[in-house]
């Protein structure tokens, strides 16, 4: 038995001792007894000491890593139409635009590999890391809006919540966080929509998988198999709010993403490799956040759990600053709130799908590219795989699946924004004719009937008229060459 170790089983034993004695004689409570100092603890008997440095370490390498498998759309390229945020980036030159984008994934990375590298440092640094990182990806996503992925938000924002946050609502904030990630998840996907398209896919990928068949299903029973993927996803939201229901509702979570990657992975759907390691991050902060229990590890024996427990307090106020730091907390406060109100204005299109944690919900507005059969020989030769033969009813229009060709050339989802297709549809429009192009521009699904507003634009200056009506930016980043044009 080390030193250390020594020290704290005998201040364990003396409190047992004067519990006992305490009974008999009053007077030997008032006895002073030692108190094993900080540097006097054992980690290796009485555990980790502090519970939100795992959880920083998850959240920066789950975020490094889903920069790694979708490398491409982050760096400076060509294969895909970049959409800015904002209109006055169309103007910077393209040499400025990689410069500035090769800076902010270079930082990004750097203060991800920082925080890995030093999870349990001091929090000062750590802190910036995190304003850092948010603003290195917000300076990307504003260069691109395809970079807007969902992942990007919940990194960013738990992030800033366990560096910032006071060491007492760290967990309880990236709790809430978390839960509510699952329940707007969930509530986006009871819809029309989603009962007969994505969600009868995942249900005939699973009993696949099983050697069966929905052919022979009754459609009520088929939709009622698809209403069981959100119905488990707001059971595990609702399940992780009641704290005696927490480590069930967190094993049933981890089930959940283990079973989305099978039906998504290689052996599945076959959907890109962000999908897994975003299901894989949640994993790992499911049993941080939920599963393992609050409180230090137990002990070797009873006598000393009050000796842990007080010096686990002990430690935790040496790790973060005694005196609450006001500013910090309304700010850490405020953003909470904000993740939480933002997600509301999905459904009104108040705000972009994704920012409303709209996953694998088919509800969202979209723009159906469309080419002249006679013009597809006027695309590149990395767009035209993508183009299918025209539907049997017609001989005049092919789809571009623009899906289809980001997954192969970013390997990374479209964003499922009407706005950002249409910014596509801007692009693919200066490679055809100006009446070779038509765009079928479609609103969010109803809930209850799934029914769109649906607009047909056919030319190029329709498409241009109509991509004009949106707050943000639709116009393409011009290609070296186009922006030299523009330049003459």
């Amino acid at each position: 038995m080390s030193r250390s170790q020594a020290s704290v089983t005998v201040a364990g034993r003396l409190a047992e001792a004067r519990t006992a004695l305490s009974n008999k004689i009053p007077w030997v409570t008032r006895l002073p007894l030692p108190t094993p100092s900080i540097s006097q603890m054992s980690v290796s008997e009485y555990g980790p000491r502090d519970r939100i440095s795992p959880i920083r370490f998850c959240l920066a390498l789950g975020g490094l890593c889903l920069v790694g498998v979708t490398w491409r759309l982050w760096q400076p390229q060509d294969v895909f139409p970049r959409v800015p945020l904002l209109e006055v980036v169309c103007q910077l030159p393209p040499i400025v635009d990689r410069i500035v984008t090769w800076i902010a994934l270079a930082l990004s990375c750097l203060t991800l590999l920082g925080i890995v590298g030093r999870s349990r440092a001091s929090l000062v640094g750590l802190r910036w890391s995190a304003v850092l990182l948010s603003g290195a990806w917000a300076t990307l996503v504003v260069l691109d809006q395809h970079r807007m992925q969902p992942w990007v938000v919940h990194v960013a924002v738990s992030l800033l919540l366990a560096c910032w946050a006071l060491p007492g609502r760290q967990l309880a904030y990236l709790r809430i966080f978390t839960i509510s990630i699952y329940v707007y998840s969930a509530l986006g996907k009871f819809d029309a929509q989603f009962l007969h398209t994505v969600g009868q896919d995942m249900v005939q990928q699973v009993l696949a998988q099983l050697g069966l068949t929905t052919v022979n299903l009754a459609t009520s029973l088929r939709l009622g198999f698809a209403c069981v993927l959100p119905l488990i996803e707001l059971l595990v939201g609702l399940g992780l709010l009641w704290r005696p229901t927490r480590v069930w509702a967190g094993w049933l979570a981890v089930g959940m993403h283990l079973v989305l990657m099978w039906i998504l992975g290689p052996w599945g759907l076959q959907h890109a490799w962000g999908v897994l390691v975003w299901n894989c991050l949640f994993v790992a902060l499911d049993v941080l956040l939920f599963i393992l229990p609050q409180d230090v590890v137990p002990v070797k024996d009873l006598s000393s759990v009050a000796v842990a427990s007080h010096a686990a307090r002990v430690d935790q106020q040496s790790i973060q600053p005694a005196s609450p730091n006001r500013l910090r907390s309304q700010l850490m406060l405020g953003l909470l709130w904000l993740a939480l109100i933002v997600p509301l204005g999905e459904r009104f299109g108040w705000v972009d799908h994704w920012l409303g944690w709209a996953l694998y919900a088919p509800h969202s507005s979209r723009a159906r590219i469309e080419i002249s059969v006679s013009a597809i020989e006027q695309l590149p030769a990395n767009m035209r795989p993508f183009v299918t033969a025209p539907a049997p009813n017609e001989v005049i229009w092919s789809e571009l699946r623009c899906d289809r060709w980001s997954l192969a050339a970013l390997a990374a989802p479209v964003v499922p924004q009407q706005r950002f297709q249409m910014g596509i549809a801007r692009a693919v429009s200066e490679w055809v004719g100006p009446y070779e192009i038509r765009v079928v521009a479609q609103g969010p699904a109803n809930r209850w009937n799934g029914r769109r507003r649906v607009q047909t634009l056919t030319g190029r200056q329709e498409v241009l008229a109509a991509a004009d009506q949106f707050w943000f930016n639709t116009r393409p980043t011009p290609t070296p060459q186009k922006f030299a044009e523009t330049r003459r």
